[in-house]
């Protein structure tokens, strides 16, 4: 017996320590892995990659509560789009162990009020590590037009020339919760364009039974939330959601859970912004937090 105490004196304080250390290890490697997908109650992500009904009726005002002209707000960032203009972009298979990707530049037209306009371009993404994708460009931009067609086509100096330049000359922001006047946005700071894998666009579509038409909205989206509405750092994201026809109310948006069909009756937002991720993309698995009373 005085044996037995004496080994367990001697190995259960140090084998208390190693499981400590172990679950230490556990908790700080699934913290700042991007493998690990966060929890809701763990640094303020979601638990799901899509954003249902209540959040996107919640969040899709904001876009003209933060981000607005010289000249008055934003017209038009409601966009309507045929899914066989996506597909015209991709006329040939993705290089081997690549995907395509679509790249959808910002840009303005016209002068009080001014018109959001959308570019889309087709990118090569190389998978580099998890969800990190090194982004060839094609150079070839195309402007989606008011029926959801693509129109002329630019390279990225053109599509400055003609659409960018100005949306960085006019469009300002409110980037904290308690900002009295908006900044202008600067090409350093600010997004320019907002990249989707083609994969999701795809999952999208299928899961919602093949629509042909998509809406893209502008969203204002804030970068950190220290409570439901003391919100900081307001971004120009966008949100893609399939539609049965050409009219705005039919759009397929609900909050039920289907599973594996994770997309279906939901917004796509997991885009990947540029700047920051120009030459690499990446593309998280959850995106922030909503509201409390946005939830679904």
């Amino acid at each position: 017996m005085n044996t037995t105490n004496s080994f367990l004196k001697q190995w259960l304080g140090p084998l208390a320590l190693c499981l400590l250390l172990f679950a230490l290890a556990c908790y700080f490697m699934c913290r700042w892995c991007p493998a690990c997908p966060p929890s809701d109650n763990q640094h303020g992500f979601t638990e799901h990659p899509y954003v249902c009904k209540t959040e996107f009726l919640c969040m899709e005002p904001e876009f003209d509560k933060h981000f607005t002209t010289g000249s008055g707000a934003i017209k038009d960032h409601d966009k309507l789009m045929e899914w066989g203009a996506i597909e015209s972009l991709f006329t040939t298979p993705a290089p081997a162990g690549m995907e395509y990707g679509i790249r959808i530049h910002y840009g303005l037209s016209g002068s009080g009020p001014h018109i959001m306009e959308l570019g889309l371009e087709r990118v090569t993404l190389k998978l580099r590590t998890n969800m990190f994708y090194d982004v060839t460009p094609s150079d070839e931009i195309h402007l989606l037009q008011s029926d959801g067609t693509l129109g002329a086509q630019y390279d990225q100096a053109g599509w400055d020339a003609n659409f960018g330049d100005l949306y960085f000359s006019e469009v300002k922001v409110k980037r904290a919760h308690d900002d009295a006047n908006p900044d202008k946005v600067t090409k350093e700071y600010d997004y320019a364009s907002y990249t989707f894998r083609r994969s999701h666009l795809i999952s999208q579509r299928l899961q919602n039974n093949e629509p042909n038409y998509l809406r893209i909205y502008s969203i204002g989206d804030p970068l950190v939330r220290k409570t439901d509405y003391e919100e900081d750092d307001w971004k120009h994201v966008l949100a893609v959601v399939s539609a049965t026809s050409t009219s705005s109310s039919s759009v397929l948006l609900d909050n039920t859970d289907y599973g594996a069909d994770i997309f279906k009756a939901k917004a796509l937002d997991l885009g990947s912004p540029c700047p920051p991720s120009c030459v690499v993309a990446r593309f998280y698995r959850y995106g922030l937090a909503p509201r409390s009373n946005c939830k679904c």
